[in-house]
């Protein structure tokens, strides 16, 4: 925001300084007003800016680091809100931490504890100021780390993103992830009971990995998409997708996807 600041703040001072010439009559041997002038300077410099935007990029963004002791909880609820850019999410916070990681672009969050001592945890990007000197801006990159230590549910809003999860390691009891226009790629947990992840999104593609020894139930929703389910490992039964041992398995996950245009493929 400096750059920007800088450059729109010296467009301001450079009309400023030509109202004022003009007032005192530097300019009385022009043949047309000063305003004929300096509308059609302003919108010069204003393609010129978003051109620039356009073919460089976006300027740097500040990291911000973040760290959330676990402080004992027993269990957790994770929400994210994220904008535009990539996330990148595994199980590996440091012992005794519900989060950690670095966020491109700054972060807000609101800690929160409820019944029986659960944590609340919501992450969201800051706001930000739009116009013409930031269009394209929005792009943010996070990579964090949440706790293996406890049970947690995770919700994941975002928009025009590249979503990676690796939940080998973590107790995710409950995932609800939604998308607009993204990629997304999700590593079930590994190494508890039960999980329930409910996926929706619109022009999205998401890819879900189910890991070996953990059985599934699969139902997909959503006429224009393509939903490529292995069905080596979970056979079609009706309007589902099951594994043969579903109903035994000590580890199961349960998967509702719901898409409007894109791909679906769980394997």
């Amino acid at each position: 925001m400096k750059r920007n600041n800088l450059f729109w703040g010296t467009v301001l001072l450079l009309i400023g300084g030509l109202l004022l010439l003009d007032n005192l009559g530097v300019f009385y041997f022009l043949r047309v007003s000063i305003w004929q002038l300096i509308w059609p300077t302003a919108v010069i410099l204003l393609g010129a800016w978003l051109l620039w935007g356009a073919t460089l990029g976006k300027p740097h963004l500040e990291t911000e680091d973040l760290s959330i002791p676990l402080e004992n909880a027993p269990q957790g609820h994770v929400k994210i809100e994220h904008g535009a850019g990539q996330i990148r999410l595994d199980g590996n916070a440091p012992s005794a931490y519900l989060m950690s990681g670095t966020f491109e672009g700054g972060i807000e969050y609101r800690l929160k504890t409820g019944d029986n001592n659960t944590l609340d945890l919501k992450l969201q990007t800051p706001p930000q100021v739009y116009g013409p000197w930031n269009w394209g801006y929005t792009r943010r990159e996070w990579n964090l780390s949440l706790t293996p230590e406890i049970p947690l549910t995770l919700t994941v809003q975002s928009g025009a993103s590249d979503t990676r999860l690796d939940l080998t390691e973590l107790q995710i009891t409950e995932l609800k992830v939604n998308t607009g226009a993204s990629a997304t790629q999700v590593t079930l947990p590994a190494h508890i009971p039960y999980t329930r992840a409910a996926f929706e999104g619109g022009a999205a593609s998401v890819n879900i990995r189910v890991p070996e020894g953990v059985a599934a139930r699969v139902q997909t929703e959503g006429a224009l998409y393509n939903a490529n389910i292995d069905t080596e490992r979970f056979p079609r039964q009706g309007n589902i997708y099951q594994s043969r041992d579903y109903e035994t398995a000590e580890r199961k996950a349960d998967i509702i996807i719901k898409m409007g245009v894109g791909s679906a493929e769980v394997k």
